[in-house]
């Protein structure tokens, strides 16, 4: 599969998921809400703070795209089939340089059971999203990374892994 195919693919995805936003019988994967990027951190920003945190050498190289992060809010299926809702983020490069400029690779990620159940990989200041933004999204990579079950909504319900 090419690089292309890749980016089509990513871009049939996104536009079906923002296309059943505003279906009143929604299904697993469409958006509950359209909701816009949070923040655009600079590549400059990126690397300082992959030097703070020690990982430069591993990155192996600066950051050539700052990185946009949009949150995700979407419906999934829960552990009895019902429909529920989950979160994710989407890390998006952004800037001058050609890789920051498409078409993209697309890398879907998934974290590990976390016990805090408000956390959430679309916040700026996550170790783990900032991880995934110099690795990644600051390479030239589009990044969809899921929560769990209704982080984005402070759920008190279970922290396991639900299917998109």
């Amino acid at each position: 599969m090419t690089l292309k195919h890749v980016t089509l693919i990513g871009t049939v995805v996104l536009s079906a998921l923002i296309t059943g936003c505003s279906d009143p019988n929604p299904e697993r994967g469409q958006l509950v809400e359209l909701l816009p990027g949070i923040t655009t951190v600079s590549a400059a920003a990126i690397d300082q703070s992959s030097t703070n945190a020690g990982l430069q050498p591993l990155v192996g190289a600066n950051a050539k795209c700052g990185v946009e992060i949009v949150p995700l809010h979407y419906y999934t299926t829960g552990v009895r089939g019902d429909l529920t809702t989950a979160s994710g983020v989407m890390l998006i490069p952004r800037g001058a340089d050609a890789a920051c400029k498409g078409p993209f690779p697309l890398l879907s990620y998934t974290r590990g059971t976390d016990i805090d159940k408000t956390r959430t990989l679309a916040n700026p200041a996550d170790a783990e999203t900032g991880a995934l933004a110099a690795f990644f999204a600051a390479q030239g990579a589009i990044v969809v990374a899921t929560d769990r079950k209704s982080t984005r909504l402070n759920s008190s319900h279970a922290n396991i892994s639900y299917a998109v």
